[in-house]
């Protein structure tokens, strides 16, 4: 009979999430919001099994509201006779007194709620559902050494998952909490559930070896958040992406090429036609060439965009072009003429210098020009 999972990782309950300013408190409510999602989707689609494949929290000691709201979604779980496995990350490690030696926490049905709060006991024989789920909590937020070292394959049931909270080795030999993606394959495990990287990504087909990523968004680079992962194991292992999060990443290039004024840097970004901005965390990219003339700076392009999304992230990757007609009325002769020029034969192949010298033409033509 097929077995079917859910797995997530990386929620981040009561992340900081400063760069969001005087929103970071309606995002955290927000991420609660969608854990609850999570939770009500698991027991009206008749999930066998909850993988949290660890960051459940961002901290190891969370507020006591948060520990309540979610002791209360994990009864819910074990009230349904669903299990539910998790392991500490490196951000909700164990530590003394840490959420995962609560009280509460451990009064929860051992039955279906598995909690690896143990260093020496990593699996967990669901005989019910002829499964072995193996899992790795971690005490420190560094460290060198592997969890799935610590991990092996039982012979006694019929399936194998593991639960891993580590960064694969793809090109980085100084990998946090290392997993090797060769032994991730070789390991014989029938499906291995992976935390720590905030978006979904498939390591390994067969054997099926996952990153969920965060269910929502906590920062703007996490284009592959917002998931969690239905996986089902039977003969053959099936992995489907589902979303769930309320806010997505959209990275917009805006050229802004003979743009002058801030209305026609308006009326340019609407004619791109994008909806729902309010649910979009945006990186907007300035492209293009812009002339010495402009009467805008970034700056007041943010102050115009700002209240349009839910987050905004700008970007000016636009290049200075002096044309010989900007160059004419500045002539060298003149103060404002020779402070050009002399910038200008200091640039060179270095693009972020060049983007520096840029920088301080404009400026300092605007400036000479007020004085």
């Amino acid at each position: 009979m097929p077995i079917k999972l859910l797995h997530t990782s990386d929620v981040h309950l009561e992340a900081g999430l400063a760069f969001l300013g005087e929103k970071a408190i309606a995002h955290r409510k927000l991420q609660l919001q969608t854990f609850d999602k999570i939770v009500e989707k698991i027991i009206s689609e008749k999930f066998d099994i909850f993988l949290i494949a660890g960051d459940l929290f961002d901290t190891p000691f969370p507020s006591e509201n948060v520990k309540i709201t979610v002791f209360d979604q994990l009864k819910k779980l074990a009230d349904n006779k669903i299990y539910v496995a998790i392991i500490a990350g490196n951000h909700d490690r164990l530590e003394p007194g840490s959420v995962y030696h609560d009280n509460n926490y451990l009064k929860l049905n051992p039955e279906y709620i598995q909690i690896f709060n143990q260093t020496d006991k990593t699996a967990w024989e669901i005989s019910a559902l002829d499964l072995t789920v193996h899992g790795v909590s971690l005490t420190k937020q560094k460290d060198n050494s592997s969890p799935l070292d610590k991990i092996t394959k039982s012979n006694k049931t019929k399936f194998n998952v593991a639960l891993l909270h580590g960064s694969v080795e793809i090109g980085n030999e100084n990998a946090n909490n290392p997993l090797s993606v060769s032994k991730l394959k070789s390991a014989g495990f029938d499906y291995v559930a992976l935390g720590d990287w905030h978006s979904s990504k498939k390591i390994s087909d067969k054997p099926a070896v996952w990153y969920s990523g965060s269910p929502e968004l906590i920062n703007i680079d996490q284009v592959g958040s917002g998931n969690v992962l239905e996986v089902v194991i039977d003969n053959t292992v099936s992995v489907k992406e589902t979303r769930v999060g309320s806010i997505e990443v959209l990275k917009v290039d805006l050229d802004i090429t003979g743009l002058k004024t801030l209305n026609e840097i308006n009326q340019k970004f609407r004619e791109l036609s994008l909806k729902d901005l309010d649910k979009k965390f945006v990186e907007l990219n300035l492209i293009g060439l812009r002339n010495l003339k402009i009467s805008f700076s970034t700056d007041q392009i943010i102050e115009m965009f700002k209240d349009k999304f839910y987050y905004l992230k700008l970007k000016d990757k636009s290049k200075l072009k002096l044309t010989q007609d900007e160059l004419d009325d500045y002539p060298e002769e003149f103060l404002i003429g020779k402070y050009i020029r002399l910038l200008e034969s200091k640039k060179s192949e270095d693009y972020s210098q060049n983007k520096i010298i840029d920088e301080a033409i404009q400026l300092g033509v605007r400036h000479l020009q007020n004085k």
